[in-house]
């Protein structure tokens, strides 16, 4: 008959996994490498993304894909949450993940629109197009080349920098580039 340690007896009756009236027959299931990653997620209630999160990385690889051992993981979840130093749960600890993972989306989505290169030129610009246009009787089509460096200008002035995409120096009165 195998006996577990109190600590990991306690990892597992943290995660819910047992109570105090489970049989032995259970308690040394938990001791093998026996859930696959979607067994680990249906057992814990968590998403592959919490559990890409806990890097759990004692696994058994000899059956193709990876085998957890519920005892191992029991023991890393629980101290890591103990180390965390919250009294916090594992659902507590998977909303967190997911909130984190969701605005490292949005903004990773946020820097790729920012730097897709399809910059719409602001209404001042146009403007200052139209103005110039009128100013040096020049067609609106020839100030269009400009249109890129004014929209730069008018952002900056609003604290917004677009990125120069032309590998050419920002000012063009700069000598020291």
């Amino acid at each position: 008959m195998l006996t577990l340690f109190e600590s990991d007896r306690e990892a597992l009756a943290f995660l819910g996994l047992i109570t105090t009236e489970t049989s032995p027959d259970l308690l040394e299931k938990y001791c093998t490498y026996c859930w696959t990653g979607e067994e680990l997620r249906a057992e814990l209630g968590i998403s592959k993304t919490v559990q890409a999160r806990l890097y759990i990385k004692d696994v058994d690889l000899s059956w193709g894909e990876p085998m957890f051992c519920p005892v191992v993981v029991a023991r890393y979840v629980f101290n890591l949450l103990k180390k965390r130093g919250r009294n916090e749960t594992l659902q507590d600890f998977a909303a967190q993940v997911v909130a984190l993972n969701r605005s490292a989306r949005v903004a990773v989505t946020a820097k790729a629109k920012r730097a897709s290169g399809s910059v719409v030129i602001p209404q001042d610009a146009l403007d200052i197009l139209r103005r110039q246009s009128a100013e040096y009787n020049v067609p609106m089509t020839r100030l269009i080349a400009n249109a890129l460096h004014i929209a730069a200008k008018v952002y900056a002035k609003k604290g917004f920098f677009i990125p120069n995409t032309k590998g050419e120096p920002d000012d063009k009165d700069d000598k020291s580039q």
